[in-house]
């Protein structure tokens, strides 16, 4: 985090929406092996576990120190026979290389913004009818809000890849995100429920749970689609951790 730590609360009304829904999305059955690969500090690792128990599917875990070895995660990953992987795209980077990717019928990559489509591995698993998910949430409204899978007419996008449909009993509002006083076609992505909450978030009068992410995105009216541009402040993300690109500058000044 770049300031205080959260301590998220997430309830059983907030992540069973996902894990009912995911199941369906990501093809879970009792003769899969999803691959946790990551900390138990980043929200995705509890949808890895209990998408798993809930499907009576196999589950491999990595500690903290295989998570570091590219190498040693190549081997496990290729002997536990993973058929789900879900991950950041800076730690599928990392990985890409040493895994046998194409082992996996599903991939979903999410916590930043989808590598380009230009990346071998991800044009093979399209090409080969395996299933490729762009996913994007936020941790006070643990875990995703939207998904799209992608099919061989992305292979020729120039324009990077949609966040897709908002996930169930989630909305995604888009707010006018006004630079330099110039209107344009970029908002700052806002998340709306009426069930899904934690700890943390603004109850609006219509006793709806909201939070701004901070997140600005292009929306593309020709064909009615929503594109992660990047954050409205100077934080990102990477292996799912936020950093602040500010505190970095001013360190090396």
């Amino acid at each position: 985090s770049t300031g205080i730590p959260k301590l998220i609360f997430v309830s059983h009304a907030c992540i069973l929406p996902n894990l009912d829904q995911l199941k369906s999305i990501f093809n879970v059955t009792s003769n899969d092996c999803l691959f946790r690969s990551t900390p138990l500090t980043f929200d995705p690792s509890l949808v890895d576990i209990f998408l798993a128990i809930h499907c009576g599917a196999s589950l491999c875990i990595l500690s903290n120190d295989i998570r570091q070895n590219p190498i040693l995660i190549s081997s496990i990953f290729d002997k536990s026979l993973c058929t789900i992987a879900q991950m950041t795209p800076s730690f599928f980077r990392q990985i890409n290389t040493h895994c046998n990717m194409l082992q996996l019928k599903t991939l979903i990559l999410g916590g930043e913004k989808f590598p380009h489509i230009s990346n071998i591995t991800i044009q093979q698993m399209i090409r080969q009818n395996k299933r490729v998910v762009n996913i994007y949430g936020l941790t006070e409204m643990s875990c995703w809000a939207s998904y799209y899978i992608l099919n061989e007419n992305d292979l020729e996008r120039q324009d990077g890849i949609p966040l897709g449909k908002a996930l169930n009993e989630t909305s995604l509002i888009l707010k006018p995100y006004v630079d330099n006083q110039l209107k344009t076609d970029y908002f700052q992505i806002i998340l709306e429920s009426q069930t899904r909450w934690t700890q943390i978030g603004q109850l609006s009068s219509e006793k709806k749970i909201i939070f701004e992410t901070d997140d600005i995105v292009y929306y593309n009216q020709l064909n009615d689609q929503i594109f992660y541009v990047g954050r409205r402040t100077l934080t990102q993300k990477r292996f799912g951790i936020m950093i602040n690109l500010e505190y970095i500058e001013q360190s090396f000044i």
